[in-house]
């Protein structure tokens, strides 16, 4: 009877686990945050809206990068991955990147920035890592 129970434990225990795996491990809330799905591919700069779900909230113009682009046609060699207007750079991982300028003298004050909504709102008292990769 005794290896009965501590059958029953061990099952318990390990239940609660793996619940505890489950409720405790890491989540993404950016939908789409390697800016691979797209809902049309750019072939020009300051199209950020084709990749799904980002949002440009003002009037500026950040730029998106696929691999989906050939490079060809008018504009498409701007916005080339690896290479295009703004210099040479792959993306961290897959085949997409976004494009921003947080501060440049010309602007007159104007920044571009991205943002989507999150899968998930935020608790307050909770703690949250966000990384991400930036190249000059």
């Amino acid at each position: 009877m005794r290896s009965r129970t501590q059958h029953w434990y061990r099952v318990l225990l390990l239940g609660w686990l793996s619940l505890s795996v489950l409720v405790c491990g890491a989540q993404n809330l950016v939908p789409n945050g390697g800016f691979e799905n797209f809902n049309q591919c750019p072939n020009f700069v300051g199209q950020s809206s084709f990749a799904t779900g980002w949002l440009n909230p003002n009037s500026s113009s950040p730029d998106y990068f696929h691999g989906c682009n050939t490079c060809g046609g008018f504009g498409g060699a701007d916005i080339c991955i690896p290479n295009n207007i703004f210099g040479s750079q792959l993306p961290h991982s897959g085949d997409a990147y976004a494009g921003m300028y947080c501060y440049w003298q010309g602007s007159q004050g104007l920044r571009e920035y991205l943002q989507v909504p999150l899968l998930q709102p935020l608790v307050g008292g909770s703690e949250y890592e966000v990384s991400y990769y930036v190249s000059l």
